[in-house]
C-alpha cells in the first residue's frame, strides 16, 4: 500500500505562492490517506501521517485530546465531518473546564495542517490548540463551536503559523480569558486572516472576545480582514504586546445589544486595546466602540 508523503513546508527563495496556499496545493494533490478515523474514540488518537476523517467523531477521551500530531509535515483532513466532545451543547463548559481535553493537539511540531471543512465543537479545554513551539502549522476552514476555552489558541510560544478561513461561535469560559481565536503565550510572526468570529465569550469576563492577545510578549502578529460580530468583546489586545498589526476587519456588534441590556455592568467593546497606545499598528478597521484605536467610518452606499 503506498503511504502519504510527508509534506515539506519549507520554502525556497524561488517558491512565490503564500506559505497557506503552497501548503493547501500540496495536500490537495494527494490521494491516499494513511489512517481513515470514525466513530467512538475513548483514548487519544495519534496520528504519525497524514489522516482524514471517514465520518463524524464522539470523544470520550477524559483529561487528554482526542486527536493528537504525533509528526510534522503531515494533515488531517476533516472532510466535513464533525469531532464532539463531552461539554455541554449550549454552555459549552458545563460546569467547568477539564485541563487538557482539547479536540486537536499540535505539540511542538512544524508544518501540520488541520484541513476543513468541519466541526470542532464542545470539548472542555480548546478546540484546537497549537503549541509547544510548533510553526508553519495551517488550521484552515475549520468550524468551532462551544468549546469550553478557546476555539483556536496558539500559544507556548509558536511562530509563523496561519488561521485562515476558520468559523468560531460560542466558545469562551466564563472565568478565564477565552473566546473565538486565541493568541497566547509568546506567540508571535502569526498570521490571522479572513475568519469568521460570532457569539463567543460570557459577559461576566471582561476579556473574553472573539480574537484575544491575552500575554504580553505576544508580538509581531498579522490580524487582518476577519469579520468580528456579536462576542462578549471583538478583538482584545492586553497591556505588553507589541508590534502586533490589526488591519481591515470589520469589527461591529460586540457585545450584542441584549448583552448590556441583561447585563448592566458589560463593559465589552468592538475594540479593546489596553496596550500601550502606538506600540501596536490598528488601522482601516471598521467598527464603533473602541479602546486606544480608531474606528474607520464605512463608506456610504451609492447615490442613485
Amino acid at each position: 500500500m503506498l503511504r502519504e508523503p510527508r509534506v515539506d513546508m519549507r520554502r525556497t527563495k524561488s517558491q512565490k505562492k503564500p506559505l497557506g496556499l503552497a501548503m493547501m496545493l500540496v495536500l490537495a494533490a494527494s490521494t491516499t490517506f494513511a489512517a481513515d478515523i470514525q466513530g467512538t474514540i475513548s483514548s487519544t488518537v495519534t496520528i504519525t501521517e497524514t489522516s482524514q476523517l471517514v465520518g463524524n467523531v464522539t470523544c470520550n477521551v477524559t483529561g487528554a485530546a482526542c486527536i493528537a500530531f504525533g509528526a510534522p509535515g503531515i494533515a488531517l483532513k476533516l472532510n466535513g465531518f464533525t469531532i464532539t466532545g463531552q461539554a455541554d451543547a449550549v454552555t459549552g463548559c458545563a460546569g467547568g473546564q477539564v485541563a487538557g481535553e482539547s479536540g486537536i493537539l499540535i505539540n511542538g511540531l512544524r508544518g501540520a495542517i488541520v484541513q476543513g471543512p468541519g466541526i470542532v465543537q464542545r470539548f472542555r479545554a480548546h478546540g484546537i490548540i497549537v503549541t509547544g513551539a510548533s510553526s508553519r502549522v495551517l488550521v484552515t476552514k475549520v468550524t468551532t463551536a462551544t468549546n469550553c476555552m478557546a476555539g483556536i489558541i496558539l500559544t507556548g510560544a509558536s511562530t509563523d503559523n496561519e488561521l485562515d478561513a476558520n468559523t468560531a461561535v460560542s466558545n469562551g469560559n466564563s472565568s478565564a480569558p477565552c473566546g473565538g481565536i486565541c493568541l497566547a503565550g509568546g506567540s508571535s510572526r502569526n498570521r490571522v486572516t479572513l475568519n469568521r468570529l460570532s457569539g463567543n465569550g460570557y459577559a461576566a469576563q471582561t476579556n473574553n472576545f472573539g480574537i484575544g492577545l491575552v500575554n504580553p510578549g505576544t508580538n509581531d502578529n498579522v490580524i487582518v480582514d476577519n469579520v468580528v460580530f456579536g462576542n462578549s468583546n471583538g478583538i482584545v489586545l492586553v497591556a505588553g504586546v507589541e508590534g502586533n498589526v490589526v488591519l481591515r476587519n470589520f469589527i461591529v456588534g460586540n457585545p450584542p445589544v441584549q448583552v448590556p441590556v441583561s447585563n448592566p455592568g458589560t463593559v465589552g467593546m468592538d475594540i479593546r486595546n489596553l496596550a500601550t497606545p502606538g506600540i501596536n499598528i490598528l488601522d482601516d478597521n471598521v467598527c464603533l466602540t473602541s479602546t486606544n484605536a480608531a474606528c474607520a467610518i464605512a463608506d456610504p452606499p451609492p447615490q442613485r
